[in-house]
């Protein structure tokens, strides 16, 4: 039996020189067209081959039944039980297994407490039951014969309805109890908590720490630290120095709040969070609409009652009648208020067109896709320690091939002044002056092999500082894409979700503040006029009292009210 093998769509074929053998082929046109590779591992193995294949991964989930992890919790008495010896065997080698991928985000433990628990514990429990109620070793049926008529309703079929029962209850117990203890099974390592963010300390599950950036951000710096302690320590470098970018470039994409910025996840939640809230403007639209429409007609309604009302007072006069018909016109009905919202809304109806980037699944992702930017930018973070890791392996192997040859050649200079004294010009001088440099072999190879620790512990140091400085640029970009994310959120909802209700509070207000102070004018003239009319009416009847008074020689009588 193959140790893992592919999965893949029912109408696509795989190479003949694949990794397995052995291929699974299934009928779902979904996993074609999303561009996914499925490797089904059926046996925890140790191979490097299956671990190679799994750490190629991007995501690991394992499935592991109720049972086998109340085997695991139980005690020994359960080992007699046939197969539990395997089964524990099996479920330890699969807990092993994710034990070495518990940090890697993606990372899932599936707890299986379905039918098959069931009917597995159905199977090997009911004859077991069957056996204690009919049995004729029972010490409670010792005394009675074998053709007693209790056992005859036991072996009946109602009672074999009654014992089926009773075993498919327990087991469905049995089922909810080892589903409590699967969600009671501790998914995180001591290690939960990453050295780098150690301002930002993340007390939660691994699994959920993906959840939100600054969690993505700790995940993906947990996993450039194994990338960095693994796959390229500092004595690695002497001949990987050409893949640090690679390395670093796949770990971060494949962490760095990959969940939030990938394109099949921005599919399933970006998308349907950008038609939720452009579903959410419309409304918006809609009630910003109606409100001024409820105010437009109450203004008109009341500016119709008084024109009625002034009229019938009148007596129809046509200038009367023509003033009221021009102030029919609301005190909130502005055509640069309407202008401005319809604006709106047709910024929001060409929102929904891919034509237009106002609001966008984009426009919520990318404070995620500038800080990666920002990592991969031309004279960033990785560029940086590209080039510093890049100068130190240049340096360490100019600096050590000039020191083992210059030690070879100073082991072979009495033989090189020899020939050059006997076979040139120069002579004895040339001995003379090239033997006091010259160096047995020994000492030579001393000193090549001192020279080259020498030059080891700097490339060492160095290629730390390098790490610490990626972790300081590393730290204040990841710290800032909460603060970014939010104000982008917060942004986009005041941009383009409330603009129509803004501008028509802005709007409003303002034509509140310009319509409070041409009342103000207009209640102060009033006031005036009411003076000088009181002023009027007082002269008009003191003229009529010195008129009556003239008239009537009897005296002044009591004046009638003008108004009345």
């Amino acid at each position: 039996m193959p140790v893992y093998r592919h999965v893949s769509a029912s109408d696509s074929g795989l190479p003949a020189s694949g990794v397995s053998k052995d291929a699974l082929e299934i009928d779902l046109p979904w996993l074609r067209e999303a561009q996914l590779e499925i490797l089904q591992v059926s046996e925890s193995a140790d191979s490097t081959s299956c671990l190679d294949a799994l750490y190629e991964c991007d995501m690991h989930t394992f499935l592991l039944s109720a049972q086998d992890i109340l085997l695991l919790r139980r005690s020994g008495r359960l080992a007699k039980e046939r197969g539990a010896s395997e089964r524990i065997e099996r479920a330890r080698r699969q807990l092993d297994l994710l034990a070495i991928f518990l940090d890697w985000p993606g990372t899932v433990l599936v707890v299986d407490h379905g039918d098959g628990t069931l009917d597995e514990a159905a199977k090997e429990r009911v004859l077991d039951t069957l056996e204690e109620v009919i049995s004729a070793d029972v010490g409670r049926f010792d005394e009675k014969p074998q053709d007693d008529a209790s056992v005859e309703a036991a072996a009946g079929p109602r009672g074999l309805q009654l014992s089926v029962l009773h075993v498919s209850t327990t087991a469905a117990l049995l089922a909810n109890g080892h589903l409590r203890v699967g969600l009671g099974l501790p998914l995180s390592s001591r290690s939960d908590v990453d050295s780098s963010a150690k301002n930002n300390k993340l007390h939660i599950r691994a699994g959920d720490r993906s959840r939100s950036a600054l969690g993505s951000a700790s995940d993906s710096a947990s996993l450039l630290e194994k990338t960095f302690s693994q796959r390229l320590p500092w004595w690695k470098l002497l001949w990987k120095v050409d893949d640090v970018r690679a390395e670093v470039d796949n770990a971060v994409r494949s962490s760095f709040s990959k969940d939030l910025e990938d394109q099949a996840v921005i599919v399933s939640k970006l998308i349907f969070e950008a038609g939720r809230t452009l579903s959410f403007a419309e409304d918006q639209m809609k009630v910003t609409e109606a409100a001024l429409g409820t105010l437009t007609a109450r203004s008109r309604s009341e500016n119709a009652g008084r024109a009625e009302l002034s009229s019938s007072l009148v007596g129809g006069a046509t200038s009367w009648q023509g003033h009221m018909e021009a102030s029919q016109r609301s005190y909130f009905d502005s055509p640069l208020l309407r202008n401005q919202i319809a604006q709106q809304s047709k910024l929001h109806r060409a929102a929904g067109s891919s034509s237009s980037n106002l609001l966008q699944p984009r426009s919520f992702a990318w404070p995620i896709t500038s800080r990666r930017s920002q990592l991969f930018s031309q004279g960033g973070p990785l560029e940086v320690l590209v080039s510093r890791a890049q100068a130190l392996v240049m340096r360490f192997y100019l600096s050590t091939g000039t020191i083992a040859s210059a030690s070879l050649i100073s082991a072979q200079l009495p033989a090189v002044s020899h020939w050059l004294s006997a076979n040139t010009f120069l002579g004895e001088d040339a001995c003379k002056t090239l033997l006091p440099l010259a160096m047995q072999s020994s000492t030579a190879a001393g000193v090549s092999l001192l020279a080259t620790l020498a030059f080891a512990f700097h490339l060492q140091g160095a290629w730390t500082k390098a790490k610490r400085r990626f972790w300081t640029d590393w730290d204040r970009l990841a710290q800032g894409l909460e603060a970014d994310l939010e104000s982008n959120v917060v942004s986009t909802l005041r941009e383009h979700v409330f603009a129509p209700p803004f501008a028509a509070a802005q709007g409003l207000d303002e034509m509140m503040h310009k319509r409070r102070a041409e009342l103000a004018l207009l209640a102060e003239r009033l006031q005036r006029a009411q003076e000088l009319l009181l002023l009027l009416l007082s002269s008009s009847q003191s003229d009529a009292v010195e008129a009556q008074s003239s008239l009537d020689p009897a005296g002044p009588t009591r004046p009638q009210d003008p108004l009345s």
